[in-house]
Order: structure tokens, then C-alpha cells, then sequence
């Protein structure tokens, strides 16, 4: 694929899961992702793009649960949105 304009918005899906020859079936990967707050792409003429906002299941391959951390742009606090239920979240920056 070629892109000719970059979108505004930059939306990337993990493959969180992997074949297991030995159990002839897929497993989920739950280890930790480490994810930048600013992700600047050279490749696609140096666009830079802002975390804003990451999307997680809790579960497994056949069943679970989705829920989304959210940056407040306004506060600039996280905040973690889990079905009715909204509350502040702590977010690790590593420098």
C-alpha cells in the first residue's frame, strides 16, 4: 500500500495473539505494550502523532470485555471509561 495524504487521525490494531502448534489452537498475548505518547513516523515524512486514547480487551480469544483510556484534552488527565463507570486513570510516562 501507498498513501498519498496521511489521515488525521492514525488508528493501529495489534495482533495480540499467536499460533500455538502445540495446542493446535490460537493464544492471546497478554504481556505489557509499551506504548509512546508521541509517535513521530520519518518514514511517512515525519508526521507526528499525539496518544489520545487506547482501546483494551480483558479476556480471553472467545470471550471478555472492552474497555478505553481516554486523555482529557481540557485537563490533560487520563480517565478510563469501563461500561457506566468512569474514573481517573494513572498513566507511566518513561522517558
Amino acid at each position: 500500500y501507498e498513501l498519498s495524504k496521511f489521515p488525521e487521525v492514525l488508528i493501529l490494531h495489534l495482533k495480540r495473539f499467536q499460533f500455538d502448534p502445540t495446542y493446535n489452537s490460537y493464544k492471546k498475548d497478554n504481556s505489557r505494550v509499551s506504548i509512546p505518547h508521541h509517535l513521530l513516523l520519518l518514514l511517512l515524512q515525519g508526521n507526528t502523532y499525539d496518544l489520545y486514547a487506547v482501546v483494551c480487551h480483558a479476556g480471553t480469544l472467545s470471550g471478555g470485555h472492552y474497555y478505553a483510556s481516554i486523555k482529557s484534552f481540557e485537563e490533560c488527565q487520563w480517565y478510563e471509561f469501563n461500561d457506566s463507570m468512569v474514573y481517573p486513570k494513572v498513566i507511566c510516562i518513561h522517558v
